[in-house]
């Protein structure tokens, strides 16, 4: 252990002559003084600790602490990369940063911090009080091939995801993280070399106050998904409630997440929405997240439910993915904001695991029906309402882990936002080695029917060519995560 706290001086001096390259020459030697002096006290504490029984105790807690966290990286490293927010996986990355739920993702970051504090104090160490730059990141690629809905058949070679998340620790009370992605989609159907986008944009930017060892309250201000609905899926491409609820805005948000295995939770959230409201300006959002937690070593649930006054804001309904500006390509793209009244949205979700058993099951519904100026189907104001379920399994062959999940999804009057009537899928999932893994997908989407038609904000809203038929994607996606 010495040869620990030997090496851990040697490489905490290096970054410290990196971090403190701005200040003047004394604060440098003063710095690297604390640090001199914190060494020579654990390894006093070191050479006076006990022998026998006591000893071999302080040595199985170190090693539990050091089987979660590298504890010279976290105690000494003003950078650090890729730390895992729980348990570190072995050949699997789903505990890295880049891989925390993006509902919520302030609150699974306040966790990650607990579990590290109380980690480190169990082995006698502590974190360190110097603010911390976390660095996680994924980078994606796959091969694919479609038939789509009407046109010839397709294969494709693909860059999916190329993202940076960048997470300050502060303090023990103040936290931010800003994520910065690419976009991997065409301009327009008149532009549709994909390279020539490829932009860099700021996904995700936010501020967190919160200590999940001091109270089970939090706050969060900045650009980030709020807590409307889950979208959990064991699949590539998202469900269709994702592509219905999931909302990104620029908002305050309050939770309340006790560190229980038991537990209620409880979000709300406020926001300057996009859309006009006839006679009041823009729309005030606001909504708010219920959900019970159970969390045990054999199973564990969540169910919930969540409201938010208009659900208009919702990602795909401000943006459908349709490239033909001649069809309405959403409420923001089309430049078609103004609603006659707002359209309050719910989601009921839930999601339980029972040993190497998983299954997932999600409504999302616009809770009255959009003005018949604004959106149409079939002739009368739509009210459009997604679902989606899915049964997973996982096991063990050839020394490495394997996933296998099967999905049904569902939409009802959402022709309007470019997404299928039905959706059947299935995904097969292994860690090829550690942190990076390898997923195969096969998706058949039926459209709406033939007879079915939809308008929005006076534009056509649907492709007559696509109704009726049917198309099937299938993918190969590996995904290196950081």
């Amino acid at each position: 252990m010495q040869k620990f706290y030997k090496r851990s001086l040697l490489v905490t001096l290096c970054a410290s002559s990196v971090a403190l390259a701005a200040p003047s020459s004394q604060v440098k030697i003063d710095a690297l003084q604390h640090q001199l002096d914190s060494v020579q006290t654990a390894l006093n504490q070191l050479q006076a600790q006990p022998t026998g029984k006591s000893q071999q105790k302080q040595a199985k807690k170190k090693a539990q602490a050091a089987e979660l966290f590298d504890e010279h990286d976290f105690v000494n490293n003003y950078v650090a990369v890729a730390p895992y927010t729980g348990k570190a996986t072995y050949n699997s990355g789903p505990t890295l940063i880049i891989n925390a739920p993006s509902i919520n993702m302030d609150a699974k970051l306040l966790y990650r911090r607990f579990y590290q504090e109380n980690a480190l104090l169990a082995a006698g160490e502590k974190i360190s009080e110097h603010p911390r730059l976390v660095l996680s990141g994924e980078v994606a690629g796959g091969v694919g091939y479609e038939r789509p809905y009407w046109g010839p058949q397709e294969t494709d070679v693909d860059l999916t995801e190329a993202v940076l998340d960048t997470y300050a620790e502060v303090t023990p009370w103040v936290n931010g993280l800003m994520e910065f992605s690419y976009d991997r989609f065409p301009i327009s159907i008149t532009r549709p070399r994909r390279v020539s986008n490829s932009n860099l944009y700021l996904s995700k930017g936010f501020l967190t106050i919160g200590n999940f060892n001091k109270s089970p309250f939090y706050g969060t201000l900045g650009q980030n998904y709020i807590p409307f609905g889950r979208y959990s899926t064991n699949m590539i491409v998202d469900p269709v409630t994702k592509n219905l609820g999931a909302t990104k805005a620029r908002a305050i948000t309050v939770g309340y997440e006790p560190v229980k295995d038991f537990t209620p939770t409880a979000h709300v959230f406020f926001f300057r929405g996009n859309s006009n409201e006839a006679g009041k300006g823009l729309a005030r959002q606001m909504g708010f997240d219920v959900a019970f937690r159970v969390l045990q070593p054999i199973y564990n649930a969540n169910v919930g439910a969540s409201y938010i006054a208009n659900i208009a804001d919702a990602n795909s309904m401000q943006n459908n993915g349709q490239l033909n500006p001649a069809q309405f390509q959403g409420f923001d793209v089309s430049n078609a904001e103004g609603l006659i009244h707002r359209v309050s949205g719910a989601t009921i979700y839930g999601n339980a695991s029972y040993g190497p058993f998983g299954a997932i099951a999600e409504v999302v519904t616009a809770l009255q029906d959009f003005s018949p100026i604004n959106v149409t189907y079939n002739g009368r104001g739509a009210r459009p309402k997604a679902m989606n379920t899915e049964l997973s399994y996982g096991f063990k062959a050839f020394e490495h882990p394997f996933n296998f999940a099967v999905g049904y999804g569902r939409t009802s009057q959402a022709l309007a936002f470019n997404v299928p009537w039905q959706r059947y899928d299935a995904s097969l999932s292994m860690s090829i080695m550690k942190n990076l893994f390898a997923e195969f997908e096969y998706q058949h989407n039926i459209n709406y029917g033939a007879t079915y038609m939809a308008t929005a904000q006076g534009m056509t809203a649907f492709t007559a060519s696509e109704l009726g038929k049917t198309n099937d994607i299938a993918t190969a996606q590996m995904a290196l995560y950081f």
